[in-house]
């Protein structure tokens, strides 16, 4: 057997040698096949098979709204404030918003991607800055000064690395943010963004003062993104049960903007790979 396969390697050898062109476009098909299985694979992997890298994150869910013409889309503050109130299966509730930023006042404009997040987006998520420290709701309140946590790969293209970067001030769409943090290479975010600034959008302390007006709106503004981190003991289906309730709840107390509206649950991975498993 030996013996039949040297001979055999030995005559795909000469042959091969007879024939370059052949050769070399064999080895360049060969070389794409084994880069585009191995970055697929890389894909599937990261995408579909690896556990999210988030504290708990089979735990983690994301909260929205059917319409009255039927998608499945995001919230209102006013709505959001009342899921952070009167959920019992979440022990807590964050929102982001995507967001197109310029960003002056350290060279060219550049125009980067950035998040809007809730005070308690990272820790919700149980996630840590690199350098600095992430947003905090003892201390990153609505209508307080801005802050914003930038990405390790927005720290590099954008400042160089600069380990002096935590309290510098930036200039994002005129208004100026003081930098706070920076998180890891490795940090995955739900949707990708060069750095995560502070929302306007918080639950107020408890003291009984009047919600802003903007954080009461319900009808003229769907676009938080809450995402909710179930109780230990709780299920998805209790949630989903709870959501039913308060939506018709809600539709009784605001007949305008929140008619035939329904709050639904799904689990984060779900959300986040939902639009890509069929084609991976």
């Amino acid at each position: 057997m030996w013996e039949t396969l040297r001979q055999d390697l030995s005559y795909s050898a000469r042959q091969l040698r007879r024939s370059p062109g052949f050769t070399l476009g064999a080895i360049l098909i060969l070389a794409l096949g084994i880069g585009v299985n191995t970055l697929i694979f890389s894909v599937l992997n990261t995408v579909l098979l690896r556990q999210l890298p988030y504290r708990d994150p089979q735990r983690l869910v994301v909260l929205g709204e059917r319409a009255p013409y039927g998608a499945f889309s995001t919230t209102a503050p006013g709505n959001f404030l009342d899921y952070q109130h009167q959920l019992r299966s979440l022990e807590g509730l964050a929102a982001f918003i995507n967001r197109s930023m310029t960003l002056t006042g350290h060279g060219m404009p550049a125009q980067i991607t950035g998040q809007v997040v809730t005070s308690n987006f990272f820790t919700l998520l149980g996630l840590r800055a690199q350098i600095g420290r992430t947003l905090d709701p003892r201390l990153d309140r609505p209508y307080g000064p801005r802050v914003a946590v930038l990405s390790h790969l927005s720290w590099q293209r954008e400042f160089g690395g600069d380990p002096g970067i935590i309290g510098r001030q930036l200039t994002l769409d005129g208004e100026s943010v003081t930098v706070v943090g920076v998180m890891p290479e490795s940090f995955v975010a739900p949707r990708s963004a060069d750095l995560w600034l502070s929302s306007r959008y918080e639950a107020p302390e408890p003291t009984g003062d009047v919600k802003p007006e903007e954080m009461q709106d319900r009808g003229n503004y769907n676009f938080l993104r809450p995402i909710g981190r179930l109780r230990p003991g709780f299920s998805l289906d209790q949630l989903q049960a709870e959501l039913q309730l308060l939506s018709h709840r809600l539709e009784q107390e605001y007949p305008v903007s929140n008619a035939k509206k329904l709050a639904w649950a799904q689990p984060l991975r779900e959300w986040w790979v939902g639009q890509f498993r069929v084609a991976l």
